[in-house]
């Protein structure tokens, strides 16, 4: 229920952030971009209901997740990253749309590579507390060999993502192709570094 009612509060703060600023709206707003060309625009009303729609949609998909397999305790425990996760991606969306039609010229790709920074670190903090599963988890060989590995393979792998997390943050100051490129190094070296000390487990 808990977790029902963070979703519920959360939808309902969207609902009045939107009603707030919707007095300050122009009357229409950008649907669509054809590049960083707007090519279709609506009415701020029809707009509004496009995303509250999109936010309902997507805080359901995440309350089914939730409630799916809850009796598992490493599924209760990602339960907390994930529905942290979709809090801020939902509101970090309707913010994000609402900062552009006010500002324009913000640059929202540079607001992507921070949101994902964040949910690796996220999820860098909760991947230690997982007990040995093979479902949820850094799922390699090596970690599903014992229960010993598994713990050192997920604490380790913890730190890696925290680190590679804020990297890829960080990376958003640069420009948009910079920024997919060293995201994708990061993430490869990452998997290579948690590759090599797994190996050293067996050594």
């Amino acid at each position: 229920m808990k977790n029902l009612f963070t979703l519920i509060g959360s939808f309902f703060f969207i609902i009045i952030m939107w009603l707030v600023v919707y007095r300050y709206l122009p009357d229409q707003l950008p649907m669509h971009f054809s590049g960083n060309e707007v090519d279709k625009f609506g009415s701020k009303f029809s707009v509004m209901n496009i995303f509250l729609l999109i936010s309902f949609i997507i805080f359901g998909i995440a309350y089914l997740f939730l409630k799916f397999d809850n009796k598992n305790p490493n599924k209760a425990k990602i339960n907390k990253p994930v529905l942290l996760i979709t809090v801020l991606f939902v509101a970090g969306l309707n913010v994000v749309y609402l900062l552009n039609t006010s500002n324009p010229e913000l640059d929202v790709k540079k607001l992507f590579f921070i949101f994902i920074g964040l949910t690796i670190t996220i999820f860098g903090n909760y991947i230690p507390e997982l007990k040995y599963n093979n479902k949820i988890g850094v799922r390699i060989p090596q970690s599903l060999k014992n229960s010993d590995n598994w713990r050192k393979i997920q604490r380790f792998s913890g730190k890696v993502f925290f680190i590679i997390g804020i990297l890829i943050a960080t990376t958003a100051f640069l420009k948009t192709l910079l920024s997919f490129i060293f995201s994708l190094l990061l993430i490869a070296l990452g998997f290579i570094i948690i590759n090599l000390y797994s190996n050293k487990l067996d050594l």
